[in-house]
């Protein structure tokens, strides 16, 4: 078998569907295998190209969670049950965006308890330095100054994709920023990011996301975590809750590309002057150039700026008047 590569994406919904850490074990899944058709020259495609493209594309149907195998020009995604009518049980996959298809069979995924499956094999424990350290439960405590505790139940957000620990890393850097602020976690996942602005110091946090299963799930860890503060929870779209205008210091949003852009115009009214706004969820290059550029246009300055491997995450202060 090839090296293996997981790819997770963020796990704010809709319309763009979200990758979780792991696979929700109330729902059934089916496995798809994709592998460049024979009609194309593997040799003459960059696997790191195509298969972040596929992955991507296959996301926007409902697909999950993938596995890279790079030597092998193969793809494994996973979807749940109510996205089974996305795809045939086998067939040819084409990318909109480069002259390749894909052939592809699919099998019923086994009954699994994928929580356990994910403590057994994913999870370990992320320090950033002395100021904190996210952990399990069941994992060791350490000395640093501040824990985050974490079961994420199904939702994105332990701390170990590139993204989370950028975001994190942020607002390690912000923390005087970040004292006394009212927070808004957009596609909250785990609520790992507004957990961590609560323990350095906000003074309250909202977790929103379109997934039951994540709203409940940051519910969980903020109470896991003692959380002293007032914190509130929704599930919904952004642009359909009732939140009041100016009413966050600091917005964090881990999310796809697309719906940043998209809530744009929502981030600007719900944040105060000079509020602290975090991206993160989409590559570096073209992604974040179009992150930036509207942000800019919109009267966000640029602060801050984090890269790890094809990621980056992006800090702005929101406009003054």
């Amino acid at each position: 078998m090839g090296n293996r590569e997981e790819h997770f994406f963020c796990s704010y919904r809709f319309p763009f569907l979200s990758l979780s850490v792991l696979l929700c074990p109330k729902m059934r899944y089916k496995q798809y295998t994709f592998s460049l058709s024979h009609e194309a020259d593997a040799a003459e495609w960059d696997t790191s190209i195509y298969l972040p493209i596929l992955s991507q594309s296959l996301a926007d149907v409902g697909f999950e969670t993938f596995e890279e195998y790079p030597e092998e020009g193969r793809l494994v995604g996973y979807v749940c049950e109510r996205f089974f009518a996305a795809l045939p049980s086998e067939g040819v996959w084409s990318l909109e965006y480069l002259p390749l298809s894909f052939t592809y069979t699919s099998l019923d995924c086994a009954s699994e308890n994928w929580n356990s499956r994910w403590e057994m094999e994913s999870f370990t424990p992320l320090a950033l330095g002395q100021e904190l350290y996210v952990r399990a439960p069941y994992h060791t405590p350490s000395t640093a100054v501040r824990e985050l505790l974490l079961e994420p139940r199904c939702a994105f957000g332990s701390g170990a994709h590139h993204t989370t620990q950028m975001m994190l890393s942020l607002l390690l850097e912000e923390q005087l920023a970040l004292a006394h602020t009212r927070v808004l976690d957009v596609g909250c996942g785990t609520g790992v990011l507004g957990i961590a602005t609560a323990l350095l110091g906000a003074d309250c946090v909202a977790f929103v996301d379109i997934d039951a299963t994540a709203v409940e799930n940051a519910r969980h860890n903020a109470e896991l975590n003692g959380l002293a503060i007032p914190c509130s929870f929704y599930e919904g779209i952004l642009e359909e809750l009732v939140l009041g205008e100016r009413s966050f210091d600091c917005l964090v949003a881990n999310i796809h590309r697309n719906i940043i852009l998209h809530d744009l115009p929502r981030y600007k009214t719900l944040l105060s002057p000079g509020g602290l706004l975090l991206v993160s969820g989409f590559y570096a290059g073209e992604d974040e150039q179009i992150i930036t550029t509207a942000l800019e246009q919109s009267g966000f300055d640029p602060r801050g700026r984090k890269e790890s491997g094809e990621w980056v995450a992006l800090s702005f202060a929101s406009p003054c008047c």
